[in-house]
C-alpha cells in the first residue's frame, strides 16, 4: 500500500515563502493498492489538494474515483469545486461521506455547487456522481475488490464479521462473491470534532498492513475502546496535531482539533508503529511546525514510545 499526501493543511489554504515546506493545501489523499481497481483512484477528502489529484488521474487515464469524505467543512470539499475531474463526464465518482442532520454528500455538493456561491449548478455534473451516506459509521464497513465488476461496497458490520467468519471467507459485490483475503477492508468510526467526522481504517487484506487515517480529531481524557480497536497495531497512523500544547491550553480548546502529547499517548497505547502528523494550521509556518514535531518528540521520549514520528508535508508519500 501506498499513501500519497496532495494536501496536509487545515482550516483554510495557504501560499508563501512561510510555507514552501510543508505545503499549504487543505486535505487530500490517495490510497494506492493492488486490491484497487487499476484505474480508478481511492481519495479521502476534496481540499484544494484534490485539484493537482484530479489533474494527475486525468493525465494518466483513470475512469473514475471513489471519494470517501471525512466530513464536510469546507476544507475537505473545496477543492473538488475546481478539480478537472468533477467537470469530465466519462470520469465517475463513488462518494461516501457521513449522515447527519439530513445532509450527506449529495445534499453537500447540491449546496455547495448552485449559484451565486458556484457558477456550475451541481444538476449539470451530478450525472456522473454517486453519492452514499452513512449513518453510522461504527456499523458499516466498506469493502473494495480489484476485479472489475466488483469495485466497492458498504454493507453493515455484523453482515461483514458474518462473512468472514464462514469458510470460505467471502463477500458478495455487485451480485460477485470475492475472496475478502484479496480485499481493502475500510472500518470507520466516528472522532471527536464538531458534526462528527469519520477516521478511516484501511486494511490491505493481501498484505495485513494497516493505514488509519484520523483527521480533524481532538483531545479525550481517555482512549475509548471502540478507539482502542479502530488504533490497535496499525503500521502507519495520521493524525490532526493542529496545535501546540500551550495554544490548546489557552485559547483552541474545543475547536475540534489535536495535540502532539495527546497524539503521542494515543499512538503509544494502542501499539501504533507509525505515527504522522497532518492538518497543520493555517498560521503555523515551516518553523512552527517543526516545533509541533519536536514536541511530539519529546512527549515520545517521555512516554516510551519508539515509533518513527514525522510532519507531513504536501506530495509526500508514505510507503505502508
Amino acid at each position: 500500500m501506498l499513501v500519497k499526501f496532495y494536501g496536509t493543511r487545515g482550516s483554510v489554504p495557504v501560499a508563501g515563502s512561510d510555507y514552501n515546506r510543508y505545503g499549504g493545501n487543505t486535505t487530500s489523499l490517495q490510497i494506492l493498492s493492488k486490491t484497487i481497481i487499476d484505474d480508478r483512484a481511492l481519495i479521502v477528502d476534496a481540499g484544494t489538494g484534490i485539484v493537482p489529484l484530479g489533474k494527475k488521474l486525468l493525465r494518466e487515464g483513470a475512469s473514475g474515483a471513489d471519494l470517501l469524505f471525512t466530513h464536510f467543512h469546507h476544507d475537505h470539499t473545496q477543492g473538488l469545486l475546481l478539480c478537472p475531474a468533477t467537470f469530465k463526464q466519462d470520469f465517475r465518482f463513488e462518494c461516501f461521506g457521513p449522515e447527519e442532520h439530513g445532509i450527506g454528500p449529495y445534499q453537500m455538493l447540491n449546496t455547495i455547487m448552485k449559484p451565486p456561491f458556484h457558477p456550475v449548478d451541481y444538476s449539470l455534473v451530478s450525472h456522473h456522481f454517486r453519492c452514499k451516506g452513512i449513518p453510522n459509521p461504527n456499523a458499516h464497513v466498506l469493502v473494495m475488490h480489484p476485479d472489475r465488476d466488483a469495485g466497492i461496497r458498504l454493507m453493515k458490520i455484523d453482515e461483514f464479521t458474518l462473512a468472514e467468519n464462514k469458510h470460505p471467507a467471502q463477500v458478495e459485490i455487485r451480485g460477485g462473491k470475492y475472496p475478502i483475503s484479496e480485499c481493502m477492508v475500510i472500518r470507520m468510526i466516528r472522532t471527536h470534532h464538531p458534526e462528527k467526522a469519520i477516521s478511516y481504517r484501511f486494511e490491505e487484506r493481501t498484505t495485513g498492513r494497516v493505514f488509519v487515517f484520523m483527521t480533524d480529531h481532538e483531545n479525550t481524557d481517555a482512549v475509548s475502546l471502540d478507539m482502542a480497536r479502530h488504533l490497535q497495531g496499525a503500521d502507519v497512523l495520521v493524525i490532526d496535531c493542529q496545535y501546540t500544547r500551550a495554544a490548546y491550553d489557552r485559547y483552541t480548546a474545543n475547536f475540534g482539533h489535536g495535540t502532539p502529547d495527546y497524539c503521542v499517548r494515543l499512538a503509544n497505547e494502542t501499539g501504533v508503529r507509525e505515527l504522522c502528523l497532518t492538518h497543520h494550521d493555517p498560521l503555523s509556518t515551516d518553523e512552527d511546525v517543526d516545533n509541533i514535531l519536536e514536541e511530539a518528540r519529546v512527549a515520545a521520549r517521555n512516554c516510551g514510545y519508539t515509533g518513527n514520528i514525522r510532519a507531513l508535508a504536501d506530495f509526500d508519500e508514505i510507503e505502508i
